[in-house]
């Protein structure tokens, strides 16, 4: 990790310590000497923070030069129970251009958990560092920190040797948190993290065994916050394993602990959020299983909140995003039922909503990305019910949106691929209209996208790859 640090001085460089104690991120912290006279700056993420790139902006603007280094800690704690967790992982995606300019070393100190989930849902992100994720120990018996790298700081290497890697460390954790628990049975964070790990291991028996353990501890210490915050994580951890009943009945759990903080707290908006975030939860599990009929009824349960939190705030934007996403899901439902003009309706509710958080804020990505899915929905609708010259507005209006974000940043691969989508799209949609001029074309353009991706060396998934290979044996370019 130092000599990473000295290594990336005067120039942008990303680095993922990884570290389940607190106490212990601070001490390695502590412990790195000075580069070139230059101190180390500590950004402290607050609990409420879905972006924090300008955190560190305006904490580096209040320097007189670069630091040695910029350590954000405190990511783990800055994802409450709301959702904006993946707003803050896609944060991390879409303005990933923008840290570069920061001209530093930056090291992104998060527990094992979090590297996973950002692996995931900040792919682009997280395939920017410029090493292997460094994994810090939480003691030795005698207080001194343990640094190990799982990788060289100057090589390269692939998701898959870095959850290798956390997987060793997340065993080795887990024998430490069983032992500790057995001296403090009544230790809130213990349990949450031990009931983390056991569903990340496939472990139903001894995850829901921690979790009524914790359940019962907050409901006497009335901290239900905390017992929010942890039932928010589940049902995502137990669907990326594919094990659906394990992910409903965590978001049933969630949707137990929503309605009670409701009750207590009628008055606050966050908790009347979880609860459509809840709904919608159980919704995409139940769409994930056929049950178009159950699937339907959450995504309503969770629009009427929606719709009740948008109308008491209008001004708020999440609250706004929260209703597209809404009627976009209702709008997959209907697609899934066969009924189309239903589709199409709530399909165009979504775009209005999207359209006008587009307009009131030009420069958010997220808006944009959010306007140009929309008018692909539409497009697929349009196509499913015949209406090709509709389809082909909509698919148009779509690229004309990914296009300007993917030339503002080359290296987003989400952003690439939607490009890629778009004109796939346009090309099959031009073969069925008859112009197979228009579809080489949009053929072509996609086969660039996609290989441009893999050219630049950036993450290309293996069903991408078959279709790479598909397009170049359409266009006559195979080898």
């Amino acid at each position: 990790m130092q000599r990473f640090i000295a290594r990336k001085q005067d120039e942008f460089g990303l680095l993922f310590p990884v570290c389940n104690d607190p106490l212990a991120v601070d001490r390695a912290i502590a412990a790195l000497p000075k580069v070139k006279r230059r101190a180390h700056l500590i950004v402290r993420l607050p609990a409420s923070c879905r972006d924090p790139l300008p955190l560190l902006q305006t904490a580096q603007k209040k320097r007189r030069g670069l630091p040695a280094a910029i350590h954000v800690v405190g990511l783990g704690e800055s994802l409450p129970s709301n959702g904006s967790d993946i707003s803050i992982l896609h944060a991390l995606n879409l303005r990933r251009g923008q840290w570069e300019k920061l001209g530093c070393p930056v090291l992104l100190w998060v527990p094992e958990w979090l590297l996973g989930l950002i692996l995931r849902h900040a792919a682009d992100f997280a395939n920017w560092r410029s090493g292997s994720p460094t994994i810090a120990s939480a003691t030795t018996a005698t207080g001194e920190t343990l640094l190990t790298s799982s990788a060289k700081d100057s090589g390269s290497s692939t998701g898959d040797t870095d959850l290798l890697a956390v997987r060793s460390l997340r065993l080795a954790r887990l024998a430490e948190l069983q032992t500790r628990l057995v001296r403090r049975p009544l230790d809130f964070t213990l349990l949450a993290e031990l009931t983390r790990i056991h569903a990340r291991e496939n472990q139903p028996e001894e995850c829901f065994d921690r979790l009524r353990q914790a359940w019962q501890l907050c409901h006497t210490t009335r901290d239900f916050r905390a017992l929010h915050n942890l039932l928010y994580d589940l049902p995502d951890l137990w669907a990326s394993t594919g094990l659906l009943e394990h992910s409903e009945k965590a978001a049933n759990l969630l949707q137990d602990s929503a309605r009670i903080r409701s009750f207590l707290e009628p008055q606050e908006p966050n908790w009347q959020r979880d609860l459509s975030i809840s709904h919608n939860k159980l919704g995409d599990i139940a769409l994930s299983q056929g049950k178009l009929d159950e699937a339907a009824r959450r995504f309503a349960a969770g629009l009427a909140v929606a719709e009740s939190l948008a109308a008491a705030d209008p001004g708020n934007t999440q609250w706004q995003r929260y209703l597209s996403i809404s009627h976009n899901r209702l709008g997959d439902v209907a697609v899934a039922q066969g009924k189309l003009d239903e589709a199409a309706r709530r399909y165009a509710s979504g775009l209005a909503v999207a359209e006008s958080l587009a307009a009131a804020d030009p420069g958010n990505t997220q808006w944009q990305r959010d306007l140009s899915i929309s008018h692909n929905k539409l497009g697929n609708v349009a196509v499913a019910q015949g209406k090709l010259d509709e389809a082909a507005r909509r698919y148009a209006a779509g690229l004309a949106v990914r296009e300007s974000l993917a030339e503002a940043d080359p290296g987003n691969t989400q952003w690439q691929r939607d490009l890629f989508v778009s004109h796939w799209n346009l090309a099959d949609l031009a073969e069925k209209q008859s112009d197979s001029a228009t579809a080489r074309r949009h053929w072509q353009a996609a086969h660039d996208v996609l290989d441009g991706i893999d050219r630049r060396g950036l993450h290309i998934s293996p069903e991408d790859r078959e279709v790479l290979g598909q397009l170049k044996d359409r266009l006559g370019l195979s080898s």
